[in-house]
């Protein structure tokens, strides 16, 4: 392979018409049917839809692992979505292979107003020392503008997805 430099052009195919002009001979359709084809095609957004007023996401992250090798950490981080489509990978603990609780604390960015999707986690164990990595996190909590809490409820289907496999894996949220 070699490496050449390439642009990439991102839209919003809902937002794109009467905004952006395409011109209908670069398809095989008319370009409005094309965004329009796209738009109706979108799946539903993943993770837990958080409310416009949450400030802050707490709980508790444990990261038992099987057969290690040494004691090592595990770094875990939340992964957060707007409506804009904008995503951030935000750090949430770092977490000892004994799997003993590790409260956290997460600030959420500021998403101008919009409300914010919970989308998934992610650990981060480094080179693999052991037999088996699992990652639990419970006790979820939001805290809202004035300072009053409520649980977050894992709703849904979450998948288990490996860098180095294609497939998910459903895990029970």
């Amino acid at each position: 392979r070699v490496d050449l430099p390439a642009t990439a052009v991102a839209l919003d195919a809902a937002a794109a018409p009467g905004v952006v002009r395409l011109a209908d001979r670069l398809g095989d359709q008319p370009a409005g049917e094309l965004l329009d084809r796209m738009v109706k095609a979108r799946g539903a957004p993943a993770g837990v839809a958080l409310p416009a007023t949450a400030r802050r996401l707490t709980g508790i992250v444990r990261t038992p692992v099987e057969g290690a090798l040494r004691p090592h950490m595990i770094e875990v981080s939340a992964l957060v979505t707007s409506a804009q489509g904008v995503a951030w990978r935000l750090p949430l603990a770092s977490a000892g292979s004994d799997g003993g609780p590790v409260p956290f604390t997460l600030d959420l960015p500021d998403s101008g107003g919009s409300p914010l999707r919970l989308a998934g986690f992610e650990a981060d164990g480094g080179e693999a020392a052991g037999s088996t990595y699992r990652l639990q996190i419970g006790g979820l909590r939001l805290t809202d503008l004035a300072g009053v809490e409520q649980p977050v409820e894992l709703t849904g289907t979450w998948a288990m997805v490996d860098p180095a496999h294609d497939e998910p894996v459903p895990t029970s949220a």
